[in-house]
Parts: structure tokens; sequence; C-alpha cells
């Protein structure tokens, strides 16, 4: 993944997120070059910390609709 987060409001956690797949293999591969949008909040109440994020993206006449949760490492 290839993107950018930017602050919608730090005293919630609440980002905007932009982001496109790339080198994805196998079933995945249909991703590569998607770009996605979508919200995210950093839960950072629990260890390790995560980002949870919903976002969409199309391609052609495909839509996606992808939920996220990255665990800090």
């Amino acid at each position: 993944m290839n993107g950018t987060a930017s602050v919608i409001n730090a005293t919630y956690n609440a980002y905007k997120v932009t982001f496109d797949y790339a080198n994805c293999v196998g079933q995945a591969s249909v991703l590569n070059g998607v770009q996605f949008s979508g919200l995210a909040t950093l839960d950072n109440t629990v260890v390790p910390e995560r980002i949870i994020a919903g976002v969409t993206g199309q391609s052609g006449n495909v839509k996606y609709s992808v939920v996220l949760q990255l665990n800090r490492t």
C-alpha cells in the first residue's frame, strides 16, 4: 500500500486516508493500482495500538469496500 493520511480531528484520532495497492500477488493482484479513500482512526487504548480504516475504491465497473485493522509493530 502506498498513500497518505491527513488529520481531520486530532482530539478524536480521526484521519482521511488515500492509498493504492501495489505488488499484490495471487487473488489480491486485481487490487493493484486501485485507488482507495476513506476514514481511519487510531485506537491508542489498546496495546499494540491499531489503525482501523474503512475505505472504498473502484476499478472499471467493479466497486470495492475494505475494512482494515493494522496493528502497530
